[in-house]
């Protein structure tokens, strides 16, 4: 039995994203000797600057690290910041970190730290300083919209995800400000007072989450940490972070927070920005010189310097920027993308507060007018930082003021975004934004329209700068600029208002009850309008979620801002855990809007079916504690979907169950999911309370600890303050009842009463009396500890990796074929002679966009220098790395169970294969340009569900052996190889995924590691890229609805086997419209496709994916129906395909028209697209002579292109790539060269009513009269005698 007829036995666990691109670290204990190798070779001096910056900040980056030349050191940038790269033009304003806590999406988060990483990279930036994880403890305080808010669990997965998704792009991140940094005012010499554990268990876990997702760097706070500078703390940076953490990374100074040279000794490893306050001029230092001299006399042991620079180097090596890293150049463009993720982001996180009598969403049918008022729907008044010191600030307000803004650069703004989108719905837009003070006239506005919007805004920022009397912090929580009172004009004018806020958290909100929509937009970003626009317009479904409680007033919460006089005021930390929503339960206030609140537009109902239980693995006989699971149903009840994202609650036991662990709050956030359900949509949820969730920390043993006895208290529902049930479980740990102990009394027939009080003792033991007043034995009651438990689980060792080489990373452009442009031009000229001219232009776009070249045969090896000589000609002209890519598909036996695509070679032609590969690597290795190859499509579907196909059955051993050949073969730096999976409706099917894993896994393995960059699906196919809204009813019962799903379940399934890092390419030429084919089986000439998504590399919502491109150029046949010529297939003549349609990859009109009119997107947005004159210098110039047409008798002699400056083509070489009035033309070592035939070379099949092939094709048939091709048009042809 072949290994791929053995089936696999898989378990069940969540296939994790992987990135679009992922940088191949190395081992920690490879890097750590690197870096001390390093260490050893540089000089003291070298070593100062190392860890002193050197600019003051006035340098190329806001941090700098200068080169050494000698050691070939590049030296490092650190940029800010959490949001978006400062100072630095083509920067993408990514929303707060508020924001990114409100869209509850984890998936969303990696995606949004991914961009972060990419931005940087792009621009040569090493160290990103972000994010902040500092928590929402007052709601005036000026940075709260940098962080995640005010949940520990909540901001520990925010904190988790961005890290995890900047490091993935070797770029480092910064965990700042660790620790206790929650307020601006006088935070250079405030002292934040906290208990050890309030620390551990509501302070440090985003920061220790950042640690284990390889956080580079950490930056101290400015503020005392319980009366020691939190710069200067060896409890802080050494025994927590280092020690406790296992932070490999370094630990940076805030700016201009260092204060004396001893720091390095108690953790802090680099000093930012290298002076001793702020200014251009400044060169004084607490470190540099002053460090050295102390080093020099001893006073402080060099060990200190030589670990701060390992740490750093560490972190270098780590992520390869030592290897390859780009040169800093903070104007580079690697925003490519992010502005759809950044929309994405901000209408996932805008906040539905009240919606009472449905007064949204916005349609035409409920309104015909609609008013916008406030100042805030302006764009945003660009300031230094984002912050206007003199003067108002105006507009919407996208981000808060400081470090941690960008150059603001084209910010989506309300009025533009809610106009554009309302004219899409032919509703009337009147506004007035000209002046908040004049309620009157907003009054007056808002009248004359059937719904009035205010958009309102607050600020709030960083401490160095002061915008309207707020120095950071805010004065108050009230609206800025007028908002209260004219929130209460427009909504005494209009009944029907909404109002929108744009605020770094809590306003108050006077004018509640006299609106009946509100909605919270923080601070989105770039797209700060338009995203509000696709919630308003459900657009998109809203499902964003307060990260934050929403108090009626600022006394109601915990903790205020510090600001007496004080020079060092004492920020008491009193509160303890008991923060946000958890101090509004303890003191019973009740608040506006609760932590978690969010609605939607949908309905939703969670059943009564909810159980919980200990979910417990059995693993190689342990039994491994994953945490509590609580099951329950959610549905959907309205008749439209959206998303819904039910929240898991836990209460500790009690202090009398388990003293040790004090008393807890009732509540504690510590799971969600977020999940979107269609129309009556039923779907069974299983939520986990991780074990470690339910842990305490023990400040007497320094460690996380299990609880002991008592039950859990499980809540599940939409928010905070909206539970809808309640299940209890008995703790897993119970106190063991006393071992049985020995009694020496009944020995002697007395009882035992072990507990009594001793009275008597002799040689046998203690006695005591009984209760009915007799001698009784004494023994003291013992105590034995609950044995230990583990909680750990990890996937086998890898042993097999992609190569991390993701190629679409090196281009600059895609390749765009002139001679596909032509036969676009074609189906264009004939729509324009038969009047249908919209639909030529539609038709036209399409050759905006590139299609790769299939290799299909032997002699199509001759189209390789063609178009590489095409490509690097426009690399010369442009300058860019122009990438093109190429499908190889001539495997022996090739789709051996089909009959349109049956290719030339048999499994006899082993050797004339791989000769063909070598030839193509041959020219792609001499290539400069980056190349994709995709190996044999359909392959690996037909080894998989065809084994009982004699063809495929004895192609087996043959086609592994040919696909390994070709894998590594291609594989070179400058190409991408990717195996082809055929698609989800072949090999996406539960019972050919048991197959399909263990032949990859032979494939693989023959292969070896870092060879294989990923693999390929879709092509020339229909599936759906993503898993669409109606789900295709040729997939019912897959476990993938989608052709995304099905790459994360094939790399899932690979990962379980140690087999991982591996990207993937989908197919989209053909996928735009799902639901189109009765049969799932059904592949060639589909009707009612669509072009699906344009080519895009490394796309931001579809983490793992190297790119969606066009695979099968849109137009060319998959097949004919005409069962008279070569290339007929009867699946080709189904009642699914077009009519009438020529062989496989020949150009059909009938097909183009369809595919481009059907795309989704839509072309018609689209620009206009003008053909180009086709003139192309590689090519050759003809003259206005005309030369006579070879006839089929004669044929020029001597070479005829040298009159025009080209050579002739060698004998043999008959592949005509293009003919002009001059002759035939072909290719030789990427120059075109003129095609002469011999004299004698006569047409042998005419006479037989057959004409000769143009080229020599290949052998489809001999007999007596001669060797039999097929032309382009599909019919037979005589192959000529000079091709023999």
């Amino acid at each position: 039995m072949r290994l791929y007829q053995k089936l696999l036995a898989v378990c069940a666990i969540a296939a994790p994203m992987v990135n679009a691109f992922q940088i191949k670290t190395r081992l920690w204990s490879e890097s750590e000797d690197l870096a001390k190798a390093f260490v050893e070779e540089m000089t003291l001096d070298e070593k100062i600057n190392m860890v002193t910056g050197t600019g003051n900040s006035f340098g190329p980056c806001v941090g700098y690290i200068p080169p050494i030349e000698r050691l070939g050191f590049k030296g490092v940038c650190l940029q800010d910041g959490p949001a978006g790269v400062r100072s630095a033009k083509h920067s993408t304003t990514f929303p707060s970190g508020l924001n990114v806590a409100a869209t509850f999406d984890q998936n969303l988060m990696k995606d949004i730290g991914v961009a972060l990483g990419e931005e940087c990279r792009a621009k040569g930036v090493n160290v990103l300083l972000g994010p902040a994880m500092n928590m929402y403890r007052s709601p005036a305080a000026g940075r709260n919209w940098e962080g995640y808010g005010e949940d520990t669990f909540l901001a520990t997965v925010a904190s988790k995800n961005v890290v995890a998704g900047i490091q993935s792009q070797g770029v480092l991140a910064t965990a700042k400000h660790f620790v206790g940094n929650e307020q601006e005012t006088r935070r250079e010499n405030s002292n934040s007072v906290i208990d050890e554990r309030v620390l551990q268990e509501v302070y440090f876990p985003p920061f220790k989450a950042a640690v284990v997702s390889g956080a580079g760097a950490f930056m101290s706070a400015y503020n005392d940490l319980n009366g020691i500078p939190s710069a200067n703390n060896t409890y802080l940076l050494n025994q927590v972070l280092k020690k406790q953490f296992k932070f490999h990374g370094f630990v940076t100074s805030d700016w201009w927070g260092t204060k004396d040279k001893y720091e390095i000794k108690n953790g802090l490893d680099l000093n930012m920005p290298g002076g001793t306050e702020w200014g251009e001029s400044v060169q004084d230092s607490y470190w540099g010189e002053e460090l050295k001299a102390a080093i020099e006399s001893e006073e402080i042991d060099i060990s200190y310097l030589d670990e701060a620079c390992e740490r750093v180097l560490t972190m270098l090596y780590k992520y390869r920027q030592m290897d390859d890293f780009p040169e800093i150049n903070l104007d580079a463009d690697g925003t490519e993308g992010h502005t759809e993720l950044v929309r994405k982001a901000a209408a996932a996180s805008v906040v539905l507060l009240k919606n009472d009598k449905d007064i949204l969403p916005i349609s035409g049918k409920k309104y015909g007018k609609i008013a916008i008022i406030g100042d805030g729907a302006l764009p945003t008044k660009l300031c230094t930082d984002n912050g206007c010191t003199q003067g108002k600030m105006s507009g919407v307000v996208a981000l808060g003021w400081g470090s941690g803004t960008t150059n603001m650069e084209d910010i989506s703004d309300p009025l533009s975004a809610l106009t554009e989108r309302a004219e899409k719905d032919g509703i009337t837009v009147t506004s007035f934004t000209e002046d908040d003070e004049d309620t009157e006239k907003a009054a007056q506005v808002a009248s004359d329209a059937d719904l009035a919007i205010v958009v309102v805004t607050a600020n709030s920022g960083e401490g160095y700068l002061s915008v309207e009397g707020n120095r950071g912090d805010r004065k108050n929580l009230d609206l800025w600029h007028n908002g209260n009172e004219l929130v209460a004009a427009v909504a005494a004018a209009n009944p029907n208002t909404v109002v929108v806020i744009y605020s770094p958290g809590v306003v108050n909100l006077p004018f509640i009850d006299d609106v009946d929509g509100l909605v919270y937009a923080g601070m989105p970003g770039k797209e700060a309008g338009h995203g509000l626009a696709d919630i308003l317009f459900h657009d998109v479904s809203p499902s964003g979620k307060l990260p934050f409680t929403w108090g009626k007033k600022r006394e109601d919460y915990c903790c205020d801002i510090v600001s007496n006089n004080d020079v060092y005021p004492k920020i008491e930390y009193s509160e303890g855990f008991y923060l946000g929503y958890k101090w509004f339960d303890k003191e019973k206030i009740e608040p506006h809007f609760s932590f978690g609140h969010g609605l939607t537009y949908a309905k939703f109902k969670i059943h009564d079916d909810a159980f919980s239980y200990w979910n417990i693995q059995t693993q190689r006989l342990l039994n491994l504690i994953n945490g509590i699971s609580t099951t329950f149903t959610i549905e959907n009840t309205s008749d439209f979907g959206g998303y819904i994202t039910p929240e898991v609650y836990l209460t500790m036991p009690t202090v009398e169950a388990d003293p040790r662990i004090g008393v807890y709050p009732e509540l504690n956030f510590k799971n969600f999911t977020k999940i979107y359900l269609e129309a009556g949509e039923k779907r069974k949820v299983n939520l986990l309370v991780a074990y470690a969730d339910t842990q305490y920390f023990n400040t007497t043993k320094n460690e996380w600890q299990t609880t002991i006895d008592g039950t859990y208290k499980v809540h599940v529902g939409f928010s905070h303050d909206d539970i809808v049930f309640t299940t209890e479980i008995e703790n897993l740990n119970k106190t063991p009842p006393p071992p049985e102990r020995y009694c020496f009394a009944k020995s002697d027939g007395y009882e035992c009463c072990f507990d009594n009080e001793v009275v008597y003792e002799d040689e046998s033991g203690k006695w005591g009396i009984n209760e009915k007043g007799e001698w009784c034995g004494v023994e003291q009651p013992r105590w034995t500890a609950p044995p230990e438990t583990t909680t750990t689980f990890t996937y086998p060792e890898p042993t097999i990796f992609g190569n991390p080489h993701n190629i679409y990373d090196d281009a600059e452009e895609f390749y765009v074929f002139p001679d596909y442009q032509k036969q676009i031009k074609s189906s264009y000229d004939k729509l324009i002679a038969e009047g249908e001219n919209e639909v030529a232009e539609i038709v036209a776009k399409v050759a905006r966009y590139p299609t790769p070249t299939w290799l299909a045969s032997t002699d199509s090896v001759k189209l390789v220098p063609k178009v590489l000589a095409q490509v690097t000609e426009q690399m010369k002209k442009t300058g860019k790395k122009v990438l093109t890519s190429f499908i190889i598909y001539n495997l022996p036996n090739r789709d051996c169970s089909a009959q349109a695509s049956r290719g030339e070679l048999g499994i006899e032609h082993l050797g004339k294969y791989k000769e063909w590969i070598d030839e193509i690597a041959g020219y792609f290795a001499a290539h400069e340009g980056p190349i994709v190859a995709i190996v044999e499509p359909d392959a690996m579907g037909n080894m998989v569900s065809h084994n009982d196909n004699p063809v495929c059955e004895e192609a087996f051993d043959t086609q592994m052996e040919a696909l390994v050949y070709a894998i590594t073969k291609l594989n070179m730096k400058n190409v991408g190889v990717y195996m082809d999976l055929a698609q989800v409706g072949w090999l996406g099917w539960s019972g050919n995924m048991r197959f399909l894993i263990p032949i990859l896994e032979q494939l693989l393995n023959k292969v070896g590691t870092g060879v294989l960059r990923g693999f390929s699906s879709n092509i020339s196919n229909t599936q759906p890229l993503v898993r669409p809204e109606t789900l295709d009813v040729t997939l019912a019962g897959n476990p993938s609805q989608s052709e995304y799903e099905y790459s994360l379940n094939v790399r899932e399934e690979l990962k379980k086997i140690g087999m991982v890092d591996f990207g993937w390419v989908v197919d989209t030429s053909r996928n735009g419209v799902s639901n189109i084919k009765t049969k799932g089986e059904y592949w060639c000439n589909i009707k009612g496709s669509g072009i699906g998504r344009r080519p895009e590399a490394n796309p931001a919502d579809l983490p793992g994916l190297d790119a969606v491109y066009w695979f099968k150029p849109p137009g060319e046949s998959d097949g004919s129906d005409n069962k008279n010529i070569i290339g007929y297939d009867p699946v080709c003549a189904s009642e699914d395909s077009l009519t009438d349609s020529p062989r496989a990859g020949q150009w059909f009109h009938k097909q183009i028209v369809e595919l481009a009119v059907n795309a989704n997107p839509s072309f018609a947005d689209e620009p206009p697209f003008e053909f180009p004159d086709f003139d192309e210098p590689a090519q050759p110039t003809t003259t206005t002579t005309a030369v006579a047409e070879p006839t089929s008798t004669t044929e020029p002699s001597g070479c005829w292109a040298e009159a025009l400056g080209y050579k002739c083509c060698s004998a043999g070489n008959y592949m005509v790539l293009l003919t002009d009035e001059s002759g035939a033309w072909g290719a030789e070592n990427g120059e075109w060269c003129g095609i002469v035939k011999d004299a004698e070379d006569t047409c042998w099949s005419r006479p037989l009513g057959y004409e000769c092939c143009e080229t020599c094709s290949y052998i489809v048939l001999s007999d007596a009269d001669g060797d039999w091709g097929v032309n382009s048009q599909g019919y037979w042809c005589g192959i000529p005698t000079s091709c023999n």
